[in-house]
Formats: C-alpha cells, sequence, structure tokens
C-alpha cells in the first residue's frame, strides 16, 4: 500500500512540475489536485470530505464535526436565510454547500471552485444526494466571476482566499456580484501582527499554510481596509485562532499516531514528513519557545464579514 501510494504521489509530483503553467492560478489548481492524489481516502476525516481545519467547540472530537461547525459558523455569520441566492467560492467537494441547501434553505447555492476534480466529484455528490436543484457546481476563479452584477445575496469563502491570486481581486470581484446590501462572509487566515509594530510576522515556508500567497501576507488591521477599499461597509474582523489553529494541531498529532494511518491510503513520504513537523511543534510546546517559520506558528485565523451598501 504504501509503495504504491509513494508512486502516485511522486508520479503527480512529477506531472506538476512538467506541465505547462501559464496562468498562476493553475498553480493552486494542480496543487489541490496533488492532494487529491494522496488524500481519496480520507486519512483525515472519517465520514465527509471537508477540507477546513475545523472549528473546535465543546464536543467536536472528529475533524468532521469541527468542519461542519465551522461551516455552520460562516452560514450564521452571512445570515444564510430560506430564499438567499448564495455563491459558494472554492468548495471543495461540495459538503460545505450541501449542508448549507440542507440547514438554511436557500433558493439556491452556486458553487465555483479552480479544481477540475473538485466540480466532477461535487456535482456528483450533489445528484446522489438529490440536492442538484438547489445546488449547482462549477470550474472557474474567485478572480474572474463569471455572474451578472448584483447576482447574489451572499458569497461566502471558507478556508480558501489566502489562496486567491489575489484575495483583493477576490474583494473587488465579490462586492461586484452582492446585490445591494448583499454579504461577504470568510473563514479566512492571516498573519499574526507584531504587538509593537503591527508589521506581519515572516510567512512560513512550509505547515499548514506554507502555501500562503506572498501578496495576500498582511494582518488583521490592512485586511480590514482593503475590504473598504473594495467598497464594503459594516466590517468586522474577529480572531478565531485559539477554536481552530491550537486544536487542529493537538487532533492532528493524534491522528498521525494511529496505527490505521498507513491502511487509510497516506503515503508513507508523506505520512513520515509530517511525524517529523509534528515532533518540531511538539518539542517547541515542550520548552516553551517561539515556533519556527516552518511550524506556522505566527498565522492567525479569522471570520471576516463585511456588507455591500444597500
Amino acid at each position: 500500500m504504501a509503495v504504491r501510494e509513494d508512486l502516485r504521489v511522486v508520479r503527480a509530483v512529477a506531472r506538476l512540475a512538467a506541465a505547462q503553467i501559464t496562468h498562476r492560478d493553475d498553480r493552486i489548481s494542480r496543487m489541490y489536485e496533488l492532494f487529491n492524489s494522496y488524500d481519496g481516502n480520507r486519512w483525515m476525516t472519517d465520514t465527509t470530505l471537508y477540507m477546513n481545519l475545523g472549528y473546535w467547540t465543546p464536543g467536536c472530537t472528529t475533524l468532521d464535526q469541527a468542519a461542519e461547525a465551522m461551516v455552520d459558523l460562516v452560514a450564521d455569520s452571512a445570515g444564510l436565510k430560506p430564499g438567499d441566492r448564495v455563491l459558494d467560492v472554492g468548495f471543495g467537494y461540495g459538503d460545505q454547500s450541501m449542508r448549507w441547501a440542507e440547514t438554511k434553505h436557500p433558493a439556491q447555492i452556486v458553487g465555483i471552485d479552480l479544481t477540475p476534480v473538485h466540480a466532477e466529484t461535487a456535482k456528483r455528490r450533489a445528484e446522489e444526494r438529490g440536492l442538484d436543484d438547489v445546488v449547482s457546481f462549477r470550474q472557474g476563479s474567485a478572480t474572474a466571476l463569471d455572474f451578472e452584477p448584483a447576482s447574489f445575496d451572499k458569497v461566502c469563502a471558507v478556508e480558501c482566499a489566502h489562496y486567491f491570486i489575489t484575495r483583493q481581486k477576490f474583494f473587488g470581484q465579490a462586492f461586484k456580484v452582492l446585490k445591494p446590501g448583499g454579504v461577504l462572509a470568510l473563514a479566512d487566515a492571516v498573519p499574526v501582527a507584531d504587538p509593537v509594530t503591527g508589521a506581519a510576522a515572516p510567512r512560513p515556508k512550509r505547515g499548514v499554510f506554507g502555501r500562503f500567497e506572498t501578496a495576500n501576507w498582511y494582518p488583521r488591521d490592512e485586511y480590514v481596509q482593503r475590504l473598504a477599499e473594495a467598497g464594503f461597509e459594516n466590517i468586522q474582523v474577529r480572531s478565531i485562532r485559539d477554536q481552530v489553529i491550537v486544536p487542529f494541531l493537538a487532533f492532528f498529532n493524534r491522528r498521525i499516531g494511529g496505527t490505521d494511518i498507513p491502511a487509510r491510503g497516506l503515503s508513507k513520504l508523506l505520512l513520515n514528513a509530517t511525524r517529523l513537523q509534528i515532533r518540531k511543534y511538539e518539542a517547541a510546546r515542550a520548552e516553551g519557545r517561539q515556533l519556527s517559520r516552518d511550524e506556522s506558528a505566527d498565522v492567525d485565523y479569522i471570520i471576516a464579514v463585511a456588507s455591500k451598501p444597500a
């Protein structure tokens, strides 16, 4: 199993390296295709295909539960309600859109995602659950939304905007497609700011947020500023880092230590690399020192909500 999985990963990396990538968005799409090459067997989740780090409220013991709590938090922050027309940007395998369709009863949810395998899989899953009359999925870019102006009541993006090239372009596109009075809601990641200078911490080279787009590496205060520059008002940006990153890493450590992980299809190469990162993280915590750049120590996790003027 480990040999087969390692070969799959090596081949996927080779295809990525050999590909003629002419647009930076293609890099993000290919990255998620690479993830799919070794994560198809739910090595982190058990019953869902959620791709966020989870909002670890009391009682959450699995990533499935915490990830669902995260998408519920985003929906509640956006004020999703019956009759809304919703744009779900970066929908992954479609779990969040289907969850919202079943719990919030909007009139329509349209999902866009750069990665073809996400769109194909989400479309099939929605059909299997009988939700394709409400939920539709397509391949598309968050920074070039192909919709008429003022098409949506709500635009949501769960843990993906830090990859957009750039997030600022997405803010402008979201503003364009929202109706007057419409709401943008995001679960997103930003760097922690220096308490004295306000400058962003150095960008991590690896770890959970190692592929963070450089142009999006700015702290919360600037995030608010950029939303305002895009035309939004009633902007609220709050940290939920303590309910996301710390408990996720604790869960990750327990999960990676599980004896059934190789049987779930995780590449032996990736498993060993991940365990090394976790050991570094645990050693830093035990010594009471600042985590290194490689360990995503200086990343904040936020919920951001803003509205288009009515």
